[in-house]
């Protein structure tokens, strides 16, 4: 995770993500990890490129951290460059609830 952005949280924030991170598996922290370091948010492909794998690798752990209310989506897409389909973004549930 970007230690910059890790700094825009409150004292609270932080408690709650490392209380939400220690019961993550591995692949979800790597996951939530990409999207924290990403305030724009980005988009299966985006996330999958940046961790070295393919969307389909990964689009289970989405699910998962969607359900724990860690990751939503953002309202916007973006175009998969390779397919030309586009592809919601997602962020990190607190870059839009702060004070969650």
């Amino acid at each position: 995770m970007g230690k910059g952005n890790f700094a825009l949280f409150s004292e609270e924030q932080r408690q709650a993500y490392k209380d939400v991170l220690d019961t993550l598996t591995e692949r979800n922290k790597a996951v939530l990890s990409t999207l924290i370091a990403a305030p724009d948010g980005l988009a299966v492909f985006e996330i999958a490129e940046r961790l070295g794998t393919e969307p389909h690798c990964i689009s289970g752990r989405i699910t998962e951290l969607k359900k724990r209310k860690c990751v939503e989506k953002s309202g916007r897409k973006r175009r998969n460059p390779k397919t030309g389909k586009p592809w919601s973004v997602l962020v990190y549930a607190d870059w839009r609830n702060p004070d969650v």
